[in-house]
């Protein structure tokens, strides 16, 4: 997975972030015991992902990583980055095979569908937390391509003075011409609303 550099930018902006929580990734034993534990296999981009960081905050956003056995998560602040934590009060993720990545601060989640629910591929969706069997709308064809997105988002937010929005220069993932720009291949799936039509 190509996001080293994306995760550079982001420790350069906000190098405060990460001076009492720095990035850690998953080890291949965390990877096995968490598809024991749900019984979901994960595709090689997620599994990419985890080992790059373990959990991460982005601005308001969360995204998840793995319970490790030498990482204390219910003793940080951060321990709701936890995939597992988002499950135990959203069992009806892991019944659909719905893997969270992340949380948009507001108690809606980010998920990637394993059971190719839209097609071959793995893409990365947004579902609004009043909505609990339907996903919301497609954010991106891919892990990678969210990760990308969602970085550049937080990046582009802090640039502005304080108080002010970033639309609608930047509006991931409403703008259609920016979003297809960058992640035509979002078009490919079937079935789960484009963010711009809803």
């Amino acid at each position: 997975m190509d996001v080293h550099n994306h995760m550079k930018l982001l420790q350069t902006t906000f190098p405060e972030d990460f001076e009492s929580d720095p990035v850690v990734g998953a080890t291949e034993e965390d990877l096995q015991a968490l598809i024991k534990r749900t019984r979901l296999t994960l595709p090689p981009e997620i599994q990419a992902w985890f080992k790059i960081t373990n959990g991460l905050l982005v601005g308001t956003r969360r995204l998840f990583g793995i319970r490790s056995g030498n990482q204390n998560r219910t003793g940080s602040p951060h321990y709701r980055t936890d995939v597992e934590f988002t499950y135990s009060f959203l069992p009806e993720f892991l019944e659909s095979g719905w893997r969270p990545i992340g949380s948009d601060g507001c108690c809606s989640h980010y998920i990637v569908p394993l059971r190719e629910d839209f097609g071959p591929g793995f893409p990365a969706v947004f579902h609004d937390h009043a909505g609990l069997y339907e996903p919301t709308y497609i954010v991106a064809s891919d892990l990678e391509q969210f990760v990308k997105f969602l970085i550049k988002d937080k990046v582009m937010n802090a640039a502005l003075p304080f108080g002010e929005s970033n639309y609608p220069a930047w509006e991931w993932p409403f703008d259609r011409e920016v979003v297809l720009s960058k992640d035509p291949s979002i078009l490919n799936f079937k079935g789960v609303p484009l963010p711009w039509d809803t």
